[in-house]
């Protein structure tokens, strides 16, 4: 391929740090406060995670116990175990994803 404004090769790019020089990035020291938001956040997704289900299973009871829709009756645990466990994953996800959680 023919280059349009006449470059045959790349340039070749010099090293500025001598060969016995490395670049350390100092470990992070784990205070208290640091510590403490770490154990915020998991109580935070914690508690986002059981709000959903618990939202879920109390629209399931509404549903259940004031006779909407087709009168279609799921088992509890078919409830619990899929629709409302994915439910609280995919909005915990999401909150991560906005930054929630910071």
């Amino acid at each position: 391929m023919h280059s349009l404004i006449g470059l045959t090769s790349s340039p070749k790019a010099q090293s500025t740090l001598d060969s016995d020089l490395v670049l350390v990035i100092p470990g992070a020291r784990r205070t208290s406060a640091t510590r403490f938001r770490s154990h915020l956040t998991k109580l935070e997704v914690l508690a986002d995670f059981v709000t959903v289900i618990c939202a879920v299973m109390s629209g399931y009871a509404a549903y259940y116990f004031l006779g909407l829709g087709r009168q279609v009756h799921y088992l509890r645990s078919v409830v619990f175990g899929v629709s409302a466990t994915f439910a609280a994953v995919m909005i915990v996800l999401m909150l991560d994803r906005v930054g929630a959680y910071g």
